[in-house]
């Protein structure tokens, strides 16, 4: 079985005028929830063999953050500009593909709308309210990355911060 947990960034700072939107930083909540969903999922036994964030600074952060929180190595975290600058399911799918098949579960940090309509995509499951660092953990019965396809998933878990105060 292989599992995706796909992540939304946490909560940003606005766009200030002078600033590009691929450089905002995450807010104090933000940084805050980041480390509470991480350590949420954690302790539901949820745990990265790979790490993937888009190239955006508050997704960075956000990925950073769950990653010292988890335990896993913060330099091996692949930063992929294509999850910023969005992409097709067929996109990822070919990405996902190209993955190293020890790795049993894989956790993507984000953005919306393009992670909601994905995990919307790889499952049945329909994801219209996808808040700030909202996790949805997808499952395949599948061994092989490669053999991951749309509509293939099935939701097992789904937590946003607010669930847990």
């Amino acid at each position: 079985m292989k599992r995706l947990i796909l992540i939304r960034h946490a909560k940003t700072e606005a766009l200030q005028y002078g600033f590009s939107d691929i450089e905002r930083q995450l807010e104090q909540r933000g940084i805050r929830d980041a480390g509470q969903i991480a350590q949420h999922l954690s302790d539901k036994g949820y745990r990265p063999g790979l790490m993937v964030c888009s190239n955006a600074s508050r997704a960075l952060q956000t990925c950073h953050i769950m990653a010292e929180v988890v335990g896993y190595p913060v330099f091996t975290i692949h930063s992929e500009g294509f999850i910023y600058d969005g992409y097709t399911t067929a996109d990822f799918l070919d990405f996902l593909g190209r993955q190293d098949n020890h790795h049993h579960e894989i956790w993507v940090v984000g953005h919306n709308p393009d992670i909601a309509m994905l995990a919307t995509k790889l499952t049945n499951d329909h994801f219209d309210h996808y808040p700030t660092c909202a996790a949805a953990v997808i499952e395949f019965e599948s061994d092989h990355w490669g053999d991951v396809a749309a509509r293939s998933g099935k939701v097992a878990y789904f937590v946003f911060p607010r669930e847990l105060k």
